[in-house]
């Protein structure tokens, strides 16, 4: 039997940092999680129903990503795992079969390992999104953007945490393997870098 792949393109689109735990390299802020991929089995023809180019219908109606931050805690608002959040906003249906969904949460992660900082004046932190079970031959994750404060971040981000400021966040897609496993799997690493603001006398 033929494998299906199905091809994904998520983002984290940050609207507000919550914390930032130096020490221990945690991080913890709202975003939206935006995700788009394609579906064969979604496919339709409008012309064979009055014109119909796309369907609204609750997100646990259909068949979504497994997708997961790799070094996330069980902390999402709206979900009782590290997956991604299991609460029941909407999903948009196209007629070609492209399935879009956006939904709001709260992360709290553990950062990869980065290079040692020579300041404390900064805080990088990477976080590896992908499938939590499905190797390349099934789920390929690709980057909406690069930069993605380019992107719905324009309007969504609140600057409005007192002591870090966001100066970067940036996405890229890559192959991963893993001791576990016999194929590597695809992953979108989230590049985020903060510096400190200048603090005032209150």
């Amino acid at each position: 039997m033929q494998t299906t792949l199905f091809r994904s393109s998520p983002e984290l689109v940050p609207v507000g940092i919550k914390d930032i735990d130096v020490k221990d390299k945690i991080i913890k802020l709202d975003t939206f999680f935006y995700q788009k991929w394609h579906d064969q089995y979604l496919m339709w023809d409008p012309t064979e129903y009055d014109d119909l180019d796309q369907l609204i219908i609750p997100s646990s109606e259909v068949w979504k990503p497994d997708l997961s931050v790799y070094a996330g805690f069980t902390l999402l608002r709206y979900s009782d795992s590290n997956y991604f959040p299991t609460v029941s906003t909407s999903a948009v249906l196209f007629a070609n079969g492209t399935v879009l969904w956006v939904t709001p949460f709260t992360l709290k992660s553990r950062c990869s390992v980065t290079p040692p900082q020579d300041t404390d004046e900064t805080f990088e932190c990477i976080l590896p999104i992908g499938s939590w079970t499905n190797d390349i031959r099934k789920i390929t994750v690709q980057e909406v953007r690069q930069n993605v404060l380019e992107g719905m971040a324009r309007e969504s981000f609140h600057d409005d945490n007192r002591k870090w400021k966001l100066e970067s966040m940036t996405a890229r897609s890559l192959e991963r393997q893993y001791s576990c496993c016999s194929h590597p799997f695809s992953l979108v690493l989230v590049d985020l870098v903060l510096r400190k603001k200048p603090q005032t006398d209150d």
